[in-house]
């Protein structure tokens, strides 16, 4: 019985040193309009259990999906753009932008250029090392510009945060949906189903 409770107590030290306590999550807000039509969705970064505070985080990297699956180009805004991002720290590419986080010595910076994956695969930023880190906090990562007919969920994915160990990390996400303009054509036949009820409903009266 001694043996036993020693070995559990043993389990329970390796799950809390392993990050177990450890909470990483993603927010997904939007879609918002910036004057164009084009529908812009912006995601943060919650840290939780400190143990990007300690080093202990050396990169992570995400996707932006949508219903679930890889963004198709068809449903990505990305007309060459050189306009200003959300804040000093991001760095822009066709409309969308990935952004540094954090205050030096205890910030994040950007791996790549978001514009070099226009459909939103693999963004990725890296962690300073040990004795420094990024303290827990919620801290907002970028914004990505979808078209304005694009319809569905979006929500991040297939996150790969790694630890000095090399060991991942789980995450959470939420998801937000699109609100699509209708095409013309579509627009224009929706208006004509409705004047067809307008007229058939004079008739019988």
């Amino acid at each position: 019985m001694r043996t036993l409770k020693t070995l559990v107590a043993f389990s329970a030290l390796l799950l809390v040193a392993s990050g177990a306590n450890a909470a990483i999550s993603f927010t997904v807000t939007g879609p918002q309009l910036d004057g164009d039509a084009a529908q812009e969705v912006e995601v943060s970064l919650t840290l939780s259990g400190g143990e990007g505070a300690n080093g202990g985080i050396l990169s992570f990297g995400i996707d932006w999906l949508l219903n679930g699956a890889s963004v198709p180009l068809s449903a990505v805004e990305t007309p060459a753009s050189t306009g200003t991002g959300p804040n000093a720290g991001c760095v822009n590419t066709n409309n969308q932008f990935m952004c540094a986080f954090g205050t030096a010595p205890n910030n994040a910076t950007t791996l790549g250029s978001a514009g070099s994956n226009s459909t939103g695969f693999n963004w990725g930023w890296s962690f300073p090392g040990s004795p420094n880190g990024v303290v827990d906090g919620t801290y907002f990562l970028g914004r990505f510009t979808f078209t304005d007919t694009a319809a569905g969920n979006v929500s991040i994915g297939n996150c790969d945060i790694r630890d000095v160990n090399f060991e991942l990390f789980p995450c959470s996400s939420n998801s937000v949906a699109l609100n699509p303009i209708p095409e013309p054509t579509t627009a224009a036949l929706i208006g004509l189903g409705l004047m067809g009820l307008v007229i058939g409903g004079g008739r019988r009266r």
